[in-house]
């Protein structure tokens, strides 16, 4: 007699599922998963093997779910958003100040937007312990829509605009190429066209719609041979544009702080900027009491503050 699936199919074969449906290629689910590529590929034909039933289509360009793997995806990801917001309740309870909110924060440049906002809502709310995890805003988004996640603050990508969360702009976060206030790309009169070929230009290391961005404005405003150096450190970047001649190109965001205190100059291009939207995403339907509420408008006063960023040139 053949047995039942809640018996043949664990937690971790729906974590492969997802990962495999998610990533469109085994790689891809390697690298999620944390595995090598040999060790997904023998789990998923096994998986297939213990169900009799082929989940996957290979192709040369990746794989894709078959009407069989399709019906296993959607109930993967259900289950597994189910068990994040279980574990995040479990965690809460465990807390000793109660309410926990884990905030996603686009690496860098959701810092500054962040340390006001996250200083109101601690002073505001005793009894809440907060929790900020870095990463890039589509990964982040994925880990909202599955309940490791209570909001995410950074760049609105055309993953924010899915059915599955909802957006709210607050700001608009440019890419602009930074140096130290005394650099002395600042002191040629006229401006030369190629004088940035002289210095080389630091970029955060990220990925996905936000790394593309950032690729095409450097191929729009640098030559291909100019010298690279990118980082997923954003302290190297900011202290290599500080005590250095380096240039960074990135968001504005990324140094706000020094841009503000002067420390740190955008450079004129004389071209206008394409909005970069950015500002809070959650899940909808979501019940986050009042703390949201406070914590978007101690969001939105920060945001105010960082409005200037994108006219503060030379």
């Amino acid at each position: 007699m053949q047995t039942r699936l809640e018996e043949r199919l664990r937690l971790r074969d729906l974590r492969l599922i997802y990962a495999v449906a998610k990533e469109r290629s085994l790689v891809g689910a390697a690298r999620l998963l944390q595995h090598s590529q040999p060790a997904v590929t023998k789990a998923l034909q096994a998986l297939e093997s213990s169900l009799q039933t082929e989940l996957f289509t290979r192709t040369p360009k990746g794989v894709s779910p078959t009407a069989a793997g399709a019906l296993l995806v959607d109930s993967a990801t259900r289950i597994l958003r189910e068990m994040g917001a279980l574990d995040q309740a479990l965690v809460d309870l465990k807390s000793e100040r109660g309410r926990v909110l884990c905030i996603g924060a686009e690496t860098g440049s959701a810092d500054a937007l962040l340390m006001s906002a996250v200083s109101r809502l601690n002073r505001a709310q005793s009894d809440l312990e907060i929790r900020v995890v870095e990463g890039d805003c589509e990964h982040l988004i994925d880990d909202l829509a599955e309940s490791h996640l209570d909001l995410v603050v950074g760049r609105l990508v055309d993953r924010a605009l899915m059915d599955d969360v909802a957006a709210t702009p607050l700001y608009d976060e440019p890419l602009v190429l930074m140096a130290r206030a005394h650099h002395p790309i600042f002191e040629a009169s006229p401006w030369p066209n190629d004088l940035p070929e002289h210095f080389a230009v630091i970029t955060p290391e990220c990925k996905g719609q936000v790394a593309r961005e950032i690729e095409a404005f450097v191929g729009e405003h640098l030559p291909r041979s100019h010298r690279r150096v990118r980082s997923s450190s954003i302290s190297l970047i900011k202290e290599m544009v500080r005590s250095t001649d380096c240039l960074a190109a990135g968001p504005a965001t990324l140094m706000a702080g020094d841009i503000g205190r002067g420390d740190v100059r955008i450079m004129p291009l004389n071209l206008e900027a394409a909005a970069r939207p950015a500002g809070l995403i959650r899940r909808k339907n979501s019940d986050d009491g009042d703390f949201l509420a406070f914590f978007q408008s101690a969001l939105q006063a920060s945001a105010s503050s960082l409005s200037h960023l994108s006219l503060k040139q030379v």
